[in-house]
């Protein structure tokens, strides 16, 4: 049987303190960035907290703010 709670096998890079995870199964969570309810396969982590849930949208503009070049 498999849990929602599985991530898939690919290596999760840290990036600006944040993991991006993709699971088996959508999850949904507030997002600790925008909090909204959010319903998704990608949920990214801050480094070491699993707690503090961000969705990839704002994943991935906050990635786009501290890796600007």
């Amino acid at each position: 049987m498999t849990s929602t709670n599985h991530h898939s096998k690919s290596k999760n890079k840290v990036r600006c303190g944040m993991v991006l995870m993709k699971y088996v199964h959508s999850q949904t969570f507030i997002c600790a960035y925008c909090h909204k309810e959010k319903t998704s396969k990608k949920i990214a982590f801050e480094e070491g907290n699993p707690s503090f849930k961000i969705c990839n949208s704002c994943y991935g503009e906050l990635i786009a703010k501290y890796e600007k070049k």
